[in-house]
């Protein structure tokens, strides 16, 4: 007995220090990352300076102009739409798979969502620009606008919310459907009055992931948000985001034009940090509550 006791210690320290230094690599990868970027980036920095950057009346490297500005609003505009619309229906198809459907069909909905996630992203922008951008040049020409690139991200998003969503709300509902039975409660107040207040906390991880993951999106939202970097006066203005910009000028960028590449993929990494951060002080807030 006390062989299988030193034993079963001695597994549970290794993995406590495996987490640990599992953890630990990460997060100086993180940082390697963020020291990297900005190193290549500093030249930029050194040489043309931030704010005279943003003076700057456009993005035309070949004319010594580096506004980044149009492409940071488009990223977070990009984002905001795709989020806007892929979270009341990830919380729909949560709600139905946790509350409305049948076992069966729960369990064949779920196969559904999780084999939706693995599709790649190519294939999304593939459909919006065959398919989306047509029908919306029909009536909001030219058709690849930021109201485009937010439905074809909002897509891509939604399995990997709606996985989350049904994850927190099923657990939640574990614990508290006992007693809501028991009070006669309809399974409808259980969902909404009951379960998702009590799940808010872990409702906010999953919209911290479809963020995580709209704001890192590239090749998608390249074959449909039109590509033009200026500031969209509506939502069927062409955008260009920082990701695309990227993809799309750091094959020929020397120079300074290569620095500044490098600093503004510095930019969306502290805009995603910034991002999870408040998305991590809304859910320690509505834990709180």
């Amino acid at each position: 007995m006390n062989v299988k006791i030193l034993y079963r210690q001695l597994l549970n320290k290794l993995f406590d220090r495996t987490l640990f230094i599992a953890a630990t690599l990460v997060a100086l990868a993180v940082l390697f990352i963020f020291a990297f970027v900005f190193k290549e980036g500093f030249p930029f920095i050194h040489q043309i300076g931030i704010i005279q950057a943003l003076k700057a009346e456009s993005w035309h490297p070949s004319e010594g102009l580096f506004n980044y500005l149009p492409m940071v609003f488009g990223s977070i505009l990009c984002t905001a739409v795709a989020m806007l619309i892929a979270t009341p229906l990830a919380y729909a198809i949560a709600i139905a798979q946790v509350f409305l459907f049948p076992q069966k069909i729960s369990n064949f909905s779920r196969i559904l969502t999780d084999t939706f996630a693995g599709i790649p992203s190519v294939i999304f922008g593939l459909w919006g620009l065959t398919v989306l951008v047509p029908k919306l040049a029909e009536k909001f020409p030219p058709g690849t606008s930021l109201l485009t690139a937010g439905i074809v991200l909002s897509l891509m998003i939604i399995p990997t919310i709606a996985s989350s969503f049904t994850i927190a709300l099923e657990e939640r509902a574990r614990q508290l459907r006992p007693s809501a039975i028991a009070l006669g409660i309809s399974q409808s107040r259980l969902a909404l009055q009951i379960v998702t207040p009590a799940a808010l906390g872990a409702l906010g991880s999953g919209i911290s992931l479809g963020i995580g993951r709209a704001a890192g999106e590239t090749m998608a939202v390249l074959m449909v948000c039109g590509n033009i970097a200026q500031l969209p006066t509506s939502i069927f203005d062409p955008i260009r985001t920082l990701n695309t910009n990227l993809a799309i000028e750091m094959a020929y960028a020397t120079g300074v034009h290569r620095a500044s590449l490098f600093f503004s993929g510095f930019i969306l990494l502290v805009l995603v940090l910034i991002i999870v951060l408040f998305a991590q002080g809304l859910k320690k807030k509505w834990n709180a509550n």
